[in-house]
């Protein structure tokens, strides 16, 4: 499942909220730059695999050394452990929009292939990712999410507000949603401008913005813009940080839900 938005949409909320109601053990990988190598890559997704169940010594074997070129049979290595996985799982790799490296992209596409029956491989990216999503929609391999199922509605953006502290009315709660055209960030940024003495219609005002662009509004600090650009609704998801130093979901969040989603057969490697 590929699940595609720009930041601040809640893509790491979802799939966190998603992990709490799946019964199947979930395998986190969060990326960032330092990942753009199919081999390093190759690397992260073996830990986070091997952290549910352990992987053959010959995986690792195999992943040892340097990375860059000579990842063919590396990947085949792991791809062979993971279509011997007798315990369905997700393995969900978030933020693939930091790996642009074509090697990286062919190392996802040939894992794919090896994802046992029941279990599936899920990425959040702020761009479609360059995986041959065409002949996998073909095959029915694939399910997509979009802006278009992740934007707030006019009652979760009340929801949302009223969880901040900010309590509108209904035609202003409307207008609100309208203008930011459901961004979940931008709702968040609108209660943190209304949060400081300033009335509410004037920040009302500030949102005349086409949604995914961060707008130049006089109430905002450069704090909150930067909360902005990097996604408020994926920071509150955030658990502790792994013994990699990276970021692990938190299970007890309440920000977002999302059900489990897509049957479990093999038409469904790619689902959410």
């Amino acid at each position: 499942m590929t699940v595609v938005a720009p930041a601040g949409y809640g893509k790491t909320t979802i799939l966190a909220r998603w992990a709490e109601a799946d019964p199947r053990p979930f395998a986190w990988v969060a990326l960032d730059p330092r990942d753009d190598d199919p081999v390093v890559l190759l690397r992260y997704v073996a830990g986070a695999m091997h952290r549910l169940e352990p992987l053959p010594p010959e995986v690792f074997d195999a992943l040892s050394g340097a990375g860059g070129s000579g990842w063919t049979k590396r990947v085949a290595r792991l791809g062979n452990a993971l279509a011997a996985r007798e315990q369905p799982f997700v393995l969900a790799l978030d933020d693939l929009h930091w790996v642009a490296n074509t090697s990286c992209m062919d190392v996802l596409a040939e894992l794919v292939q090896s994802i046992p029956a029941g279990s599936q491989i899920t990425v959040a990216s702020r761009e479609e990712p360059a995986l041959p999503l065409g002949r996998w929609r073909a095959q029915g391999w694939v399910r997509e999410i979009g802006t278009t199922e992740l934007r707030l509605d006019e009652r979760e953006a009340e929801l949302l507000l009223q969880a901040a502290g900010i309590e509108l009315g209904e035609d202003e709660v409307n207008v609100l949603t309208q203008r930011t055209e459901g961004w979940a960030a931008g709702l968040y940024l609108a209660a943190l401008s209304t949060d400081t003495n300033f009335e509410v219609s004037g920040a009302l005002l500030c949102f005349t913005w086409p949604a995914r662009k961060v707008p130049s509004c006089p109430l905002w600090t450069s704090e909150e813009l930067r909360f902005c650009s990097t996604g408020i609704v994926r920071r509150c998801a955030r658990g502790p940080r792994d013994p990699n130093g990276r970021y692990r979901p938190s299970r007890s969040g309440n920000a977002g839900a999302a059900a489990p989603m897509g049957d479990r057969q093999r038409a469904g490697r790619l689902h959410r």
